[in-house]
């Protein structure tokens, strides 16, 4: 078989096709049958993006010929295949991911080509994620407390894209008063041992590879036990 290309023109042309036939002789076959050039077009619905939100990234594959593009997309990031997703009837394939963690990822689209039009790729679309925030929220109970009494602070960590994870420190005056895991964002500590007078009780969410940190505190005032 041989292709021959016209440069004036985008598409291919493939001539010649010899078939074997069932007789003694291969029957010689002339075919104009052709497969438009196509470009790839690669965008995204947020970037830069917050970790934790959803990116959508949009292929969008258009022919030089009379045909819509069918087949599928490949989505790659540093060549490792992200997403397989199929055209619609309008050549286009869209793909989203919310778990990407901080940073940055040249991504690109491979339309695999179809019996009508060839592939194409996309440039690389550097999507960037940007780490999220938190804000983080302390009580206490009960408040005042009496010496000896036992007094639980409960912490909140809030974050606007994902529900943090991980821990958190209490501390008084320098000192580490203990930490706590966050179960669904939020943490306890009890603590019978507080001075008399009045103590400012920080917590502290220390930063995460995708979270930034944040602290708040309470004043939590000690009386002595009536006799």
């Amino acid at each position: 078989m041989r292709v021959g290309i016209d440069p004036a023109d985008p598409l291919v042309v493939v001539l010649d096709v010899q078939i074997a036939g069932a007789g003694d002789g291969v029957l010689d076959v002339l075919l104009n049958h052709t497969r438009w050039q196509t470009s790839t077009l690669l965008t995204s619905s947020l970037n830069p993006s917050i970790y934790g939100q959803a990116v959508t990234w949009t292929a969008t594959v258009t022919s030089f010929g009379a045909i819509t593009p069918i087949g599928t997309v490949k989505f790659t990031r540093n060549g490792d295949i992200i997403g397989w997703i199929r055209l619609n009837s309008g050549g286009v394939a869209t793909l989203t991911r919310s778990n990407l963690n901080d940073g940055s990822y040249p991504l690109t689209a491979l339309y695999s080509g179809s019996t009508t039009n060839l592939g194409s790729a996309s440039a690389v679309l550097n999507q960037v994620v940007q780490p999220t925030t938190s804000a983080a929220t302390i009580s206490s109970s009960p408040n005042p407390s009496t010496q000896g009494q036992a007094v639980t602070f409960t912490p909140v960590i809030t974050s606007p894209t994902v529900i943090p994870k991980g821990s958190v420190t209490f501390t008084a005056r320098k000192t580490v008063l203990g930490t706590a895991q966050l179960s669904n964002g939020k943490a306890r500590l009890t603590i019978s041992s507080l001075p008399l007078g009045r103590t400012k009780i920080i917590v502290t969410y220390s930063r995460s590879p995708n979270i930034a940190g944040s602290s708040a505190s309470v004043i939590q005032a000690v009386h002595r036990s009536p006799r």
